[in-house]
Parts: structure tokens; C-alpha cells; sequence
């Protein structure tokens, strides 16, 4: 298991504290927040909070005396703000693309969700700006707001959370191009309030067309702005954008917890068999016997274990199964929230993936899925259902922001290990497994948009089965706000 060092949480931490002093939001004589609260906040140790305000201290952005909080010394000047820029460069062209990819589909789903009361304020929205004299800055706040209400109806917090960190990076000091007239923003104003037709009339083909087109101008125009900034200098270091969504590295006994669950699931580990012992775990998987101790108290109270004192642990997978009172444990049912909202996630994504990466995707990556494909038995291909894929993106997908962002949404796939608990019929197995297959299908063909569709697919029949087996084992409360049906 690759462990996430305390350099790395460091330079996140790092990234934030600069990105805020740099953009104006802590302005020069600002006190910073205590040690204690950049912690709470950011869900660090103090080590990590030190080490990343020596480092601001260092490049004379803020200043420390001990005893007291640190002060914000740095005065945002232009010359400063555009070597920033220039060091952010490369990392703001792939968020702009991100923005693209990510919220014309947010919109558009989040509109299936409006009700007269979201339809009245966008339409007030609209008549509150005048199409015919509307400004560069005032369309700006015109569609930040439109969308925004569509989004808003969409309640994934990991997906507002990314929506969030995305924000905040790419806040920077643009206004408008040269080539920006009113002419433009006039075109715009109608594209909104064609928008605002579709949506009445649930038009959502040229609904998602008109918000890819808004979205392919602001990322042309934010392009052609970075373009005017010189290179950036070899020996700064660049600025990249990094998101560490809430419970994407659960806690370590619960982590080592949800690998033996899986391990338990996939049959590596078969019931009745006892586990290592508390040394051997803690050898595997480089963690204190006490972390041991901890994921395997966690088993027991799931059920999933029995631990008898001088006789190690026996797996009860079947007798949990049959009780399945496990499930309604707080621990698995915050872990299955989180794996739903994250499978709505990438449900999002998965079109936009498949297009950007097919072209990077090698006949090799293709043989060696075939051959998982070929030779696994349907339980096999049930269980480990879209990961394959997802790895193909991780792999191959050019945008490292966008790798980023799937390899944290495949870490928080791991809280669906809980469902071992689940008995899936054996029709269910045998049809997931079938799409599984056709989604092969089209990546041999190479035919991405079949491919996006039908990975869309399996992860919407895996959330309804998720979703079955849940009402039927009472805990209903862990079910989000959800729509997890491919777009028109």
C-alpha cells in the first residue's frame, strides 16, 4: 500500500497558504490561523504545518515569531503576481480544461432537479440583465450565477468539493481579452437564454451543446490570456493544483480494515480460515500492532471476524451475510455514502474520459483486459466492475490534474468494500458481468463514445443494485440525492 508521505501532504498545505496570499485573500498584515486550526482545517499534523510555514517564511511571504501567529508580510504587487501566474501556468491550462469536461454535465444533470421555485430565479436571473447593453463583467456573474443554481442542485459533496479547489485555483486577475466585445457577450446572453428554454422543456441534447459551447469560449479566451504571459523561469518551481477530497485516506485501521474486506470478497482470504497473526499484519501491511489491533476490532464489531483470545481470528463472512446487522454500523454507513456519491461522480466523468484518453490507450492495455475478460469467471469481473477501466485512465490519461482526480475518486471506491455484506443474485452477477463485456466490446473497437455509454452504464446498474440491497436491509438513511441516468 503506497503511503502518502508528510512531503507531499506539505506541499498541498504549501500550495493553499500561497495561493490564498497570492490571489489578495490574506492580504499583507493579515494574521494567519493557529497551528491548531490550520490542522482542524486541513486535516494535518503539526509537523506538516510547520515545515510548510518555514517554507513560506523562507520565500518571504509571511513572517513567524515564536509564541504567536504567523503575519502575512508579502505585498501583492503586479510583477509578483505574474511570476505566480507564471508558475501556475501549465496546471491553470489543464483546469480550465477540467471546467470544460466537468460542469457541462453537472449542469445538465443538476437541471433534471429544478422545480418552479429554481426555474422562477433563473428566469428573474435573466430579466435582471439587459441582452442588449450586457457588459464582459457582467455576463461573467451572469453565468456563474446560472450555473451555480444548477449545480447547486446536485448535493455531492466530493464533486462540490472539487468544484470548490478548482474555484479557488483558478481565480486570477482576468477581466477580458482583446478580442471580448459586446457582440460576444450579447451571443452569450442568448445562448442562456436558449439554456433556460431546454430546461423548461427538457431539451437536454442542445442543452449540454449550448453549455459546451459557453464553456469552449471561456476556456479559448483563458487560453489566449496565459499565452501573453512570458515562459515561466526553469529554476521557479511550478504551482500545480492538488485536491485532497475529505475521507479519500481513511484512517490506517480502517484502511487495512477495508483491504481485508476486499480480500474476504474476491475469496483470497476464505471463511472459516483464520487470519494472520497481529505481528504478521502488522509486517504486511507496515503498521503498528496497535493499528492492527484497531482494524481488527473494527472486523469484529462487522462481524465479519471471530477473535478469541489465544486463538487468533476466524473469517464469518457467510454468518455476517446472514445477520447483515453490520451494515447498519455508523462506520459502514458513512463508508457507503461515500462510495455512492463517488460512483455518481464517475458516472459524470466517464464519457469525457473515455474521450480524452482513447487516443492514449495502447493495443497492449486492450490485450491484457481482454484477457482479464477472457478468462475471469463472472463473480470475478461482479467484483472488480469498472476498476479495470478506471486504471486504463490513470494510466494513459494526458492531463495530470485529470489522473489526479480519478486516482482520489478510485481511492474513495474502497469505502464500497462494506458491501461484501450484499448477497447479489446470481441472474444479477451473470448481467452485470455481460456489460462488463460489452464495454470491452467497445474499447476494442475503439469506438469511445460507445465506450463512455456503456462504462456509464455499468456504474448505473451497480449503483441500483447497491441501492436494492440497501432498502432491503433497512438503512435507506445512507441514500443520496441521486440521478445516475445517461444524458439525451
Amino acid at each position: 500500500m503506497a503511503k502518502k508521505t508528510p512531503y507531499t501532504q506539505c506541499e498541498k498545505l504549501y500550495g493553499m497558504l500561497l495561493a490564498q496570499i497570492i490571489s489578495g485573500v490574506r492580504v499583507k498584515g493579515e494574521l494567519l490561523p493557529t497551528l491548531n486550526e490550520i490542522c482542524a482545517q486541513y486535516k494535518v499534523k503539526i509537523g506538516i504545518v510547520l515545515r510548510a510555514l518555514e517554507r513560506l517564511e523562507q520565500e518571504g511571504y509571511i513572517r513567524t515569531k515564536r509564541g504567536k501567529q504567523a503575519v502575512v508580510v508579502f505585498e501583492n504587487s503586479e510583477a509578483a503576481l505574474l511570476q505566480y501566474l507564471t508558475r501556475k501556468k501549465e496546471a491553470l491550462k489543464d483546469v480550465f480544461q477540467i471546467w470544460r469536461i466537468l460542469l457541462p454535465n453537472l449542469a445538465v444533470h443538476g437541471a433534471r432537479l429544478c422545480e418552479k421555485n429554481d426555474l422562477d430565479y433563473l428566469r428573474d436571473l435573466l430579466r435582471s440583465y439587459d441582452g442588449e447593453t450586457i457588459t464582459v463583467d457582467e455576463y461573467t456573474i451572469l453565468i456563474q450565477k446560472f450555473i451555480d443554481r444548477l449545480v447547486s442542485m446536485f448535493e455531492n459533496p466530493i464533486l462540490s468539493d472539487l468544484r470548490h479547489q478548482l474555484t479557488l485555483f483558478s481565480k486570477i486577475p482576468y477581466t477580458r481579452s482583446p478580442q471580448d466585445t459586446r457582440a460576444d457577450c450579447m451571443d452569450w446572453y442568448r445562448v442562456l437564454e436558449d439554456s433556460l428554454f431546454c430546461i423548461e422543456h427538457h431539451e437536454e441534447s442542445r442543452l449540454i451543446v449550448n453549455f459546451e459551447k459557453l464553456y469552449l469560449s471561456y476556456e479559448t479566451r483563458m487560453l489566449e490570456y496565459l499565452a501573453m504571459l512570458p515562459e515561466p523561469n526553469v529554476a521557479l518551481s511550478p504551482v500545480e493544483f492538488s485536491w485532497q477530497p475529505e475521507n479519500s485516506t481513511p484512517p490506517l485501521y480502517i484502511d487495512i480494515a477495508l483491504q481485508l474486506i476486499m480480500q474476504m470478497s474476491m475469496g483470497n482470504i476464505s471463511d472459516g480460515e483464520r487470519l494472520p497473526s497481529i505481528i504478521e499484519l502488522a509486517e504486511k501491511f507496515d503498521a503498528s500492532e496497535i493499528t492492527i489491533r484497531g482494524a481488527i476490532r473494527l472486523l469484529n464489531q462487522l462481524g465479519l471476524i471471530e477473535a478469541k483470545r489465544g486463538r487468533g481470528c476466524t473469517v464469518t463472512l457467510s454468518e455476517a451475510r446472514q445477520r447483515q446487522p453490520a451494515l447498519a454500523s455508523e462506520t459502514a454507513k458513512q463508508g457507503l455514502k461515500i462510495f455512492l456519491y463517488t460512483m455518481q461522480a464517475i458516472f459524470l466523468l466517464c464519457p469525457k474520459l473515455a474521450e480524452f484518453s482513447m487516443d492514449f490507450i495502447l493495443d497492449d492495455d486492450i490485450e491484457k483486459i481482454g484477457a482479464w475478460i477472457e478468462n475471469g469467471s463472472d463473480a470475478d469481473i461482479f467484483v472488480q466492475g469498472g476498476s479495470p477501466f478506471l486504471q486504463l485512465f490513470l494510466d494513459r490519461m494526458p492531463s495530470k490534474t485529470l489522473r489526479d482526480i480519478v486516482k482520489h475518486l478510485c481511492d474513495l471506491e474502497r469505502w464500497g468494500y462494506f458491501l461484501v455484506f450484499c448477497e447479489y443474485k446470481e441472474y444479477r452477477v451473470g448481467f452485470f458481468a455481460q456489460q462488463i463485456r460489452l464495454v470491452y466490446q467497445a474499447l476494442r473497437e475503439r469506438d469511445m463514445v460507445k465506450f463512455g455509454e456503456r462504462l456509464q452504464e455499468v456504474y448505473s446498474l451497480n449503483f441500483e443494485a447497491v441501492k436494492e440491497n440497501l432498502l432491503l436491509s433497512g438503512i435507506q438513511e445512507v441514500l443520496p440525492i441521486i440521478c445516475l441516468r445517461p444524458l439525451r
